[in-house]
């Protein structure tokens, strides 16, 4: 354990979502850290978490608020931001996930933030139209000219802000793509296969990623520990202080993960429909079907127009859920060599564990 002195005040951004929660924990049981959280609302006294040093209440939107929230700041985990749902509007989606990273960025760079640590999404590379028959990305894939929707054009601007934010005020930045995450209680993915009539579009057999939190965890923690250690070798290189190998009389530095992004995903993978046909075995329900896309977008668009009307979600089916039903692939490739990160179970494991923690 370490004493107060020599641990690093990091706040977690969006600290009672559904990962922030988990990585506040991680956070305080790893033992490096001051912990704070914060969020636009602050769990009572006997929900939070032991060992935190504050719940801050705030708005990212606010920019007054997100920059007095980060004074004093060494780390800083960006989780906050809108997913898909029934009952969030593309206008409230992009100025929550556009706007609020652009307060954490500039709130990082006026106070002195030395690690930015951004959760990203495997989909900012997904099109309107697929560059191949597929979905094969990788972290060098270009930014779609024509977004898939307003999910994957908010975050993937979000993700453009913290990369060039990358080496400003000695703030250093990475990003973190994350495949569908499953795990803990509330996972919307995992209410949709809980809770919804098991469905798929198309034919079902084209692969699809996906990961545990309790891996994104892991994944970001290992990403700031990795920076902060890079960056005290940089500082001890510049004042002549060697402590790693030389050849020649120069200093071998590790792999440079600053400013990287990396697909955070499993290497075991399924097809659409070998995902919904297990989770119909252990929920003991009927097989899934199969359904064209044409026949399930009205559907989805019928669901939103009865929220708006009435207020009640007859099913937690929006209509990016239904374009997310579509080839997509990735390795982890780079994070393993780089980062030292990989979930090796496999993918009937994770869907097990998951549904079992909803």
């Amino acid at each position: 354990m370490q004493d107060k002195e020599s641990k690093r005040n990091a706040i977690v951004v969006g600290g009672e979502g559904l990962l922030g929660k988990k990585l506040v924990q991680g956070l305080v049981e790893d033992g490096s850290y001051i912990v704070h959280s914060l969020d636009l609302h602050i769990p009572p006294e006997g929900r939070q978490v032991q060992g935190v040093a504050s719940y801050i209440q705030t708005d990212i939107t606010n920019e007054i608020d997100v920059l007095r929230a980060l004074k004093e700041m060494d780390s800083v985990f960006l989780t906050a931001s809108l997913q898909p749902c029934v009952k969030i509007s593309d206008d409230q989606m992009c100025r929550v996930n556009i706007d609020g990273a652009r307060n954490i960025v500039n709130a990082c760079k006026a106070q002195g933030a030395r690690r930015l640590i951004y959760t990203s999404s495997t989909s900012v590379t997904m099109g309107k139209y697929l560059d191949n028959e597929n979905g094969i990305t990788s972290e060098s894939t270009p930014y779609p000219k024509v977004p898939l929707n307003a999910y994957v054009e908010s975050k993937g601007k979000a993700e453009l802000l913290v990369r060039k934010a990358d080496g400003c005020n000695q703030l250093n930045t990475i990003s973190l793509r994350l495949a569908g995450l499953l795990g803990g209680k509330n996972s919307p993915v995992v209410e949709f296969f809980t809770k919804s009539f098991l469905v798929y579009g198309g034919d079902g057999n084209f692969k699809i990623d996906f990961v545990h939190i309790e891996s994104v965890v892991k994944a970001q923690i290992l990403a700031e520990k990795k920076l902060f250690n890079d960056q005290t070798k940089q500082k001890h290189n510049s004042n002549g202080v060697s402590n790693g190998a030389s050849e020649n009389g120069h200093i071998r530095s590790t792999i440079p993960i600053s400013g990287k992004v990396y697909m955070i995903t499993m290497r075991d993978k399924c097809t659409i429909k070998e995902l919904m046909e297990y989770v119909s075995q252990l929920r003991g329900v009927p097989r899934p079907i199969g359904i064209p896309h044409w026949f399930l977008l009205p559907i989805a668009r019928l669901i939103r127009w009865f929220f708006l009307a009435t207020g009640v979600v007859l099913a937690p089916m929006s209509k990016m859920h239904i374009e997310f039903m579509r080839p997509f692939n990735c390795l982890p490739d780079l994070a393993n060599k780089e980062l030292g990160w990989e979930d090796e179970r496999s993918w009937k494991d994770i869907i097990k564990k998951a549904i079992s923690e909803y």
